[in-house]
């Protein structure tokens, strides 16, 4: 799988195998007693890239505590994952056309109409240039109304980007406050007028993972909120914050909840309760929480739906011997 002979790795650190970006997040889930399944990349012998999956299990040998660590090529599954994370990103920006459409012709419509009161201000002041000190409050209440207007739209284009753009897989270190904030105006350019969409952001270490990916977990599992307010309720809340090792992430609504018939295919590829759902969303949004060492998990009631992702923190590797 390496293409390394066996005298090559014998004492050699299994760590270096990975890619070192990769590294320092694996040496850390491998020093949970724990480690379960996780997604990595490796490197070949001959410099080549490719994913790998690690399933460590603590064992004891001889008297020893020690972990076996059984590893697979997922080459073939990771790019089957890649077209279907596309096809969903696509299906998602589908639902957000309409809504982002009648959001942004709110502003425009607003900044038309003070540009014409200003417009109209400055040929009276043309026409009468003693008019300039009464009708000066006038043009700039109304130009700063068209300046908020300008902004909400900047602010609508910066998370549609975000959410639009070609997906990638590159970690680094992530404020995850930061990607909830960036996409926060698209969720609330998708919500109704009555929805109210809350944010409590107290997470305060970075994360290993994807922006992109984050994001696309984060909007998957806010839209599904939206899509249960349909039914009932009115609020979504957005909270970060830390636990034990991890940076959590929450997404509530206040609906009527998942059925309890539905919950246990929940995650399950392909399924929906959605007429025009494609059953991708939630699945694929629990693979990446995976690859990231992380996970994906909900709790649902009669009084609403909590999905709860988690994601271990970054870890400095710190100096010392070896």
């Amino acid at each position: 799988m390496f293409g390394y002979a066996a005298h090559d790795l014998l004492g050699a650190s299994f760590f270096g195998l990975l890619e070192p970006s990769e590294a320092e997040r694996a040496r850390h889930a491998m020093g949970r007693r724990d480690p379960g399944r996780a997604e990595y990349v490796a490197r070949r012998s001959d410099g080549t890239k490719f994913d790998v999956e690690l399933f460590a299990r603590e064992k004891e040998f001889d008297g020893l505590a020690v972990q076996v660590v059984a590893v697979r090529d997922v080459t073939q599954r990771k790019l089957q994952e890649v077209i279907l994370r596309r096809n969903e990103r696509l299906a998602s920006l589908g639902t957000l056309v309409a809504g982002i459409a009648h959001e942004i012709n709110n502003p425009l419509t607003y900044i038309r109409g003070n540009l014409e009161l200003v417009a109209l201000a400055a040929q009276e002041i043309q026409d009468d240039p003693r008019a300039a000190p009464s009708k000066a409050g006038e043009i700039f209440e109304e130009a700063t109304v068209a300046l908020r207007g300008i902004e909400r739209l900047g602010e609508l284009a910066q998370g549609l980007r975000k959410v639009a753009r070609p997906p990638t897989r590159e970690r680094k270190p992530t404020d995850v406050n930061e990607v909830v904030q960036q996409i926060l105006p698209v969720i609330r350019a998708k919500a109704a007028a009555s929805t109210r969409i809350e944010l409590r952001a107290e997470a305060s270490r970075q994360v290993m993972a994807s922006e992109d990916e984050l994001a696309q977990i984060l909007l998957n599992l806010a839209l599904n909120a939206l899509d249960a307010l349909a039914v009932r309720g009115e609020r979504v809340e957005l909270r970060t914050f830390d636990e034990g090792e991890s940076a959590v992430i929450e997404v509530s609504d206040d609906g009527p909840g998942i059925r309890e018939a539905d919950k246990a295919g929940i995650f399950t590829p392909f399924f929906t309760t959605k007429a025009q759902g494609t059953g991708l969303g939630l699945s694929i949004s629990h693979s990446i929480a995976q690859d990231l060492g992380g996970t994906l998990t909900f709790t649902s009631s009669d009084e609403g739906t909590t999905f709860r992702l988690t994601i271990p923190f970054l870890h400095e590797r710190k100096a010392g011997p070896t």
